[in-house]
């Protein structure tokens, strides 16, 4: 046989044939997959349903596996469809999702602070001064409804922190909380 270049392979009548008896027994083993894959039969003879698409709104029929695996949806590698990695990986992923539920409010209260603390200091007031003048105006408006006012109000933002100047000016006294100890 030759080769580009004008090299002589020698090949010997046996390796030939290996090669040709190894193609045949790989093609006779993908048509065997592919037979089996048409007909969808396990061992005991009876057609296997395909595989559903798992969805958790239908739980109350689904066993814990297919839970697990319907949680596990999009994983990558064996925790999609090993059932082992697929439980530890449903579970570390559960617990991230409580904590960052948590870490999700605290980071939203932040950027409420950085707005409000952004809008009062372009009108001259810093940010404890103005939730302080706030908090003693009774004024009842928490930190998210602030920032929105903050950015899509600015006008009545500004009459806000104009309050808390003028309480600035003329501060008034805090109003005492008396604590009455009653007798048992």
């Amino acid at each position: 046989k030759r080769v580009g270049g004008g090299v002589l392979l020698l090949l010997s009548p046996l390796s030939d044939v290996k090669h040709r008896e190894r193609r045949r027994r790989r093609r006779r083993l993908q048509q065997k997959r592919a037979r089996a894959r048409k007909r969808r039969v396990d061992k005991s003879g009876l057609e296997r349903r395909p595989r559903k698409e798992l969805a958790l709104d239908d739980e109350k029929n689904m066993t814990r596996k297919e839970k697990i695996f319907a949680l596990a949806k999009g994983f990558r590698g064996r925790a999609k469809n090993c059932f082992r990695v697929a439980n530890q990986r449903v579970e570390k992923a559960l617990q991230y999702a409580y904590r960052d539920r948590r870490t999700k409010k605290r980071e939203a209260r932040k950027e409420w602070i950085v707005r409000i603390n952004a809008a009062s200091r372009e009108h001259g007031v810093k940010y404890a001064e103005f939730i302080r003048g706030i908090g003693v105006d009774n004024v009842c408006l928490d930190r998210k409804i602030l920032a929105e006012l903050a950015v899509n109000e600015p006008k009545s933002f500004r009459a806000l922190c104009e309050r808390v100047k003028k309480m600035r000016a003329a501060p008034q006294p805090l109003p005492k909380i008396e604590v009455r100890e009653e007798e048992c």
